[in-house]
């Protein structure tokens, strides 16, 4: 007899999807944490990490539920793709304007509310593309293990 596990393993699109999801929530998790840290580190103004989590924040108050009706109106793999490909076109971005030095803590907050945007449309595509992938009895195992893995890699 298999594992549910196992089962879910044997399923080759939810495990690509599975560590796709995982590496994408561990970006989010580690961005949480590197936009206040930058911020920090180019001004000592107290009040800016605060702003900067909030930019990051607030897009998940405002974007997620229409996001979530968008994820159930379209193509969920292309919904997820395009946007999780375009949250890595914005880190990348961002990663070379730290590099290159010329990044400002305005600049932060802006770039915090872009990607925050990006990961609010992503998130309910991540929970509501689990039924296109896995059927019947192992649903509730694969929808289990997803917000697990979720909640595990932020």
């Amino acid at each position: 007899m298999t594992s549910p596990l196992g089962a879910l393993w044997a399923n080759v699109d939810f495990r690509r999807y599975y560590v796709a999801q995982l590496l994408f929530s561990g970006v989010m998790g580690t961005m949480r944490f590197l936009f206040p840290w930058l911020v920090v580190k180019l001004t000592d103004w107290s009040s800016a990490e605060g702003l900067v989590l909030m930019a990051f924040g607030l897009p998940a108050l405002l974007v997620s539920v229409p996001a979530g009706a968008l994820s159930d109106r379209l193509d969920r793999k292309t919904l997820y793709v395009t946007w999780t490909v375009a949250s890595g076109v914005v880190c990348l971005a961002f990663g070379i304007w730290v590099a290159a030095g010329d990044v400002t803590p305005r600049w932060t907050a802006v770039a915090a509310l872009v990607l925050g945007a990006t990961f609010a449309i992503v998130a309910p595509t991540v929970h509501a593309i689990v039924p296109d992938l896995v059927r019947g009895e192992r649903l509730m195992n694969a929808g289990a293990m997803q917000n697990g893995g979720v909640r595990a890699s932020i």
